[in-house]
């Protein structure tokens, strides 16, 4: 807890507020870790498993106070009363002194933690000393083993317990657990001249005359992302550097130590050499031993004589090639650096740019451009270290936590050759992710999950998110996970209503749900689905079948596929003039002659592909109406039966359909088959399905 005195002077290795450090447990090879997104509990990480300790800071930090506000909103006081006035002036006070706390911390003025006895009001744990030769009040110091104490309850402790499988699950118990606190940055106020650089923090590295960003590929694949060397990402024409459309999550490194990437921290010298970790992959950008494969890499016309190239790769490992320099040069508005490296023979590279454009297959507006390390020193390759904003930070740590959860909890693969049930429980991880998905892209409550809206006026587009959501691989993620009920063969109609595994049939609702928010008017993602091929586990090779199709396929699954097939060819220029046919179209008949009313989303489907931003397409206009009509030899019986069986009835008017006017529909037919009359009344094949 704080100490009453405030120091004037900060004492060296004293654990101050503010500071920020890892909780390690003593005499154990981990630290305190936290996802804090998907889920909320604490553990412990084996350093070997987390060698850039992520999730595993902590902050000190004073607790504030929050009396008056509860006092005020548990009173039952008439507003404008006496009593009223004075508790609203009480709350006022609390705010400006929890403001005062915050600022103190802010500007490095924090007051020393000492050692208690006991704990108090102003604090949730208090540190107590785990050796008899430290003494109460002492400051405390790093390093220093100490145990946590509540402080609404002394005999509770903060607690490590081993599990069957071996990992840690800290807990609060009545049995102390030694903990020791590693610093990893100080909230001292700067007494030397800094960089204005920091450890820790997330940097984009904007090449100042390509016009470009050094980026990596977000594969989580190590074989393809040692195939695809890092690059220079255009920005898009007409904008600047800055817009949010160049920002993407390809482009963040995290600025490390080279001697320690677990100490955070200002960097004072550009002396130190330093590494960039990808912060989707966590690969360090390197320099290799050896020239680029493909000499249309480096522009050999405009380099001097005797001068050599070495291409760039990344790594996992923290070698010599990953250890960088930074050299301020001069700019107009902005500090500007020199990247370089003297791995290879104490020769100086710098990084290039050889203005040479990589093959453009996907269609962008702007190619990449390869990127090299050199001997040739041009003034002209200098970077400028674009610091990453919070909001953005937040938005991608949370999308990265929830893909990494998908791929690692979702284990239904292997409960289904086990034979065994799938329960909520067992699911509860992936259950929690999809849920926090559909709030973070829909904007709504992650207990209340709906069908995204139709309409425009609800509608809260998020491109900035959906497209991170593309760029770390979550959309692979998700049809990953519905691949799995295909490949086995099962029927989601005896999923559903199964108890064993309905859960099943709840995740591909979810998923759908998501995906759907993902492709609201954002074009990108709907070439990317449309374009993207699968890639099966046993065969490295790309197949013909694109996750489009896979959507289709599950058409009539009642797990909300019809909507995101609907949505991918909404306002879609592309799909609805290369895509719309009568093969197309009859398809989608064949679907509703086949699964019946369960299909019935395919009619605002094909309602959808008849219009763009509001203009009418007639040539997909004309298509539908010959299959309705059954103009068309491919669709002959839409005519008489597929548009009666799965006609529409409004919920207002479901009331008057009693059950014995159902009885009577089933019934009738079989009395006049009796007589050799072989008639059956409109929809009843819809009646028979159960609707």
């Amino acid at each position: 807890m704080p100490g009453s005195a405030v120091a004037t002077r900060r004492k060296s290795n004293v654990v101050y507020e503010g500071d920020i450090m890892y909780l390690a447990i003593d005499g154990d090879d981990g630290n305190v870790h936290s996802d804090g997104f998907v889920d909320e509990g604490l553990t412990v990480l084996g350093n070997a498993n987390n060698l850039h300790g992520e999730g595993c800071l902590f902050k000190i930090l004073p607790k504030l106070s929050y009396e008056a506000h509860k006092a005020l909103r548990h009173a039952t006081v008439v507003p404008g009363s006496e009593k009223h006035v004075l508790l609203t002036q009480q709350v006022k006070v609390e705010v400006e002194a929890n403001a005062s706390i915050v600022a103190r911390i802010g500007t490095g003025a924090g007051q020393p933690v000492s050692l208690q006895a006991h704990g108090s009001s102003k604090s949730w744990f208090t540190f107590i000393p785990r050796y008899r030769h430290r003494v109460i009040g002492q400051p405390l110091t790093f390093q220093e083993t100490v145990c946590l104490v509540r402080s609404k309850n002394h005999a509770l402790y903060v607690h490590l317990s081993r599990s069957v499988n071996g990992h840690g699950e800290v807990n609060v118990h009545h049995k102390a657990t030694d903990m020791k606190l590693v610093s990893y940055h100080s909230s001292r106020r700067a007494t030397t001249t800094t960089t204005g650089l920091r450890f820790g923090k997330l940097y984009r590295l904007y090449h100042v005359e390509g016009k470009a960003f050094v980026a990596l590929s977000a594969n989580p694949s190590s074989e393809q992302a040692m195939t695809k060397p890092p690059y220079l990402r255009c920005i898009v024409p007409d904008s600047a550097y800055v817009d949010d459309v160049n920002m993407t999550v390809k482009s963040m490194f995290v600025l490390e130590r080279s001697s320690n990437p677990l100490e955070g921290g200002d960097l004072v010298e550009f002396a130190s050499p330093i590494r960039f970790r990808h912060l989707v992959t966590g690969r360090y950008l390197a320099v290799a031993n050896e020239p680029p494969a493909n000499e249309t890499e480096v522009n050999v016309e405009h380099m001097q004589d005797k001068q050599r190239v070495l291409r760039l790769h990344s790594t996992t490992r923290q070698n010599a090639g990953t250890a960088f320099y930074l050299t301020p040069s001069g700019g107009d508005s902005q500090t500007v650096y020199r990247i370089e490296t003297q791995a290879h023979g104490g020769v100086k590279y710098r990084l290039h740019n050889p203005n040479r454009p990589k093959p453009n297959r996907s269609g962008k507006a702007t190619a990449s451009g390869h990127v090299v390390a050199t001997t040739d020193l041009s003034d002209q390759d200098v970077f400028h270290l674009v610091e990453v904003a919070e909001a953005d930070v937040h938005d991608t740590h949370l999308l990265l936590s929830v893909t990494t959860h998908l791929r690692h909890h979702f284990n239904l693969q292997d409960a289904l050759d086990r034979g065994n049930s799938v329960s909520f429980e067992s699911m509860k991880i992936p259950l929690t992710a999809l849920r926090l998905l559909l709030a973070f892209f829909g904007g709504q409550s992650a207990a209340s999950i709906k069908p995204a809206s139709t309409s425009n006026s609800t509608d809260h587009h998020h491109t900035q998110r959906q497209d991170k959501a593309r760029q770390v691989k979550l959309i692979d993620t998700l049809f990953a996970m519905l691949r799995v009920v295909p490949a086995n063969h099962l029927d989601m109609s005896q999923i559903a209503v199964n108890p064993r595994r309905r859960v099943i049939h709840r995740l591909h609702q979810l998923i759908n749900t998501v995906l759907e928010h993902l492709l609201r008017e954002n074009l990108a993602n709907k070439h990317y689905i449309t374009t993207r091929p699968v890639v099966s586990p046993t065969s490295p090779s790309s197949s013909a079948t694109t996750y489009l199709d896979e959507i289709m396929h599950a058409i009539g699954s009642e797990t909300g596929a019809k909507r995101v097939y609907c949505r991918a060819f909404e306002n879609n220029v592309d799909l609805l003039e290369r895509r719309v046919n009568m093969r197309l179209v009859a398809a989608s008949f064949r679907r509703l002659q086949d699964k019946g009313v369960r299909a019935m989303g395919m009619l605002p489907f094909l309602a959808t592909i008849c219009s763009c931003h509001g203009r009418t397409i007639p040539a997909n206009q004309e298509l539908i109406a010959r299959a309705l009509y059954s103009i068309d030899p491919d669709v002959p019986f839409a005519r008489y039966n597929l548009v009666v069986e799965v006609a529409s009835c409004a919920a207002t008017d479901r009331c008057f359909i009693t059950n014995s006017m159902k009885s009577m529909a089933l019934t009738i037919p079989q009395c006049m088959e009796s007589h050799g009359i072989d008639w059956k009344p409109p929809g009843h094949e819809m009646a028979e399905q159960g609707a």
